[in-house]
């Protein structure tokens, strides 16, 4: 029986590695802020790159450092900026970041 157990426990650590390996492989790239996919350029963060190592940089200079997923939030950390967390969707080349008051912003992949 805790052999069971433990092969049970071991497969949802793997899942869950994977998930969170498949969303970072996923939002790995150069995304640009759209409204009904036209570039925006009235807010601070127009451009987001994201890497595999769990770093980041941005068009604006103190929006750059680390990120880390949890599920369906991201956690961006950086320098001169305290941490802000998001919902999160990926879809179709699209990236949207949810604020808490349910407001989203959009972002098309760059290729």
């Amino acid at each position: 029986m805790r052999k069971i157990n433990f092969v049970v426990v071991l497969c949802m650590v793997i899942c869950m590695l994977c998930c969170c390996n498949s969303s970072k492989t996923m939002l790995s790239g150069k995304w640009e802020a759209v409204d009904n996919g036209v570039r925006v350029d009235g807010t601070s963060l127009v451009e987001l790159e994201f890497f595999s190592d769990g770093t980041y940089t941005s068009n604006s200079s103190n929006y750059e450092g680390n990120y880390s997923i949890d599920g369906d939030r991201i956690r961006l950390s950086g320098i001169l900026v305290s941490s802000c967390t998001f919902k999160f969707n990926i879809s179709k080349g699209s990236l949207t970041l949810y604020y808490d008051n349910g407001y989203g912003v959009e972002f098309k992949k760059i290729e």
